[in-house]
């Protein structure tokens, strides 16, 4: 049986979840490096947390697949949304100071490289919040069919 007929409809999602944070982590790091100056201390974090939600979620699919859904398994799924979360904090922090002398000070109004920042670096926070919903949304659903999990069929025979 290939892994792919194994694979229910939650770990669908939460590949979708860990495809918008790849783009959102692209897109935040091309906010904050097009122009010198603007690159966020935070930017770190963002990309550590989001490399990290995503090795979380392929061993939480790995793991479904292998040994079948248990306790590891939704633990693991937990803290996938956790790190997408808090890569999604960690960019709101990363352009909260430039959207705030952008947006609400008028201070650098009409600088395009901070209006740049600003206005892609808020894109990538709200690709972000999307990423969390659809991987929090996922771990509500199987990662693998009732048919493809080791235990049941341990069980039945």
């Amino acid at each position: 049986m290939g892994i792919f007929k194994k694979l229910s409809i939650g770990s669908y999602v939460l590949a979708l979840s860990v495809v918008l944070a790849l783009i959102a982590m692209i897109v935040g790091i091309a906010s904050s490096a097009r122009y010198e100056g603007f690159w966020e201390p935070t930017m770190g974090g963002v990309i550590a947390f989001t490399v990290i939600g995503i090795v979380f979620a392929a061993a939480s699919i790995v793991l479904g697949v292998k040994f079948g859904e248990k306790f590891r398994t939704s633990a693991l799924l937990v803290v996938t949304v956790l790190f997408f979360a808090l890569a999604m904090c960690y960019m709101v922090m990363s352009i909260m100071d430039v959207m705030g002398t952008v947006v609400f000070s008028d201070l650098e109004k009409g600088f395009a490289p901070a209006e740049y920042a600003c206005y892609v670096g808020l894109a990538s926070s709200v690709i972000y919040i999307i990423a969390t919903v659809f991987a929090a949304a996922g771990t509500f659903f199987r990662l693998v069919r009732k048919s493809a999990d080791p235990a049941e069929v341990k069980k039945a025979v």
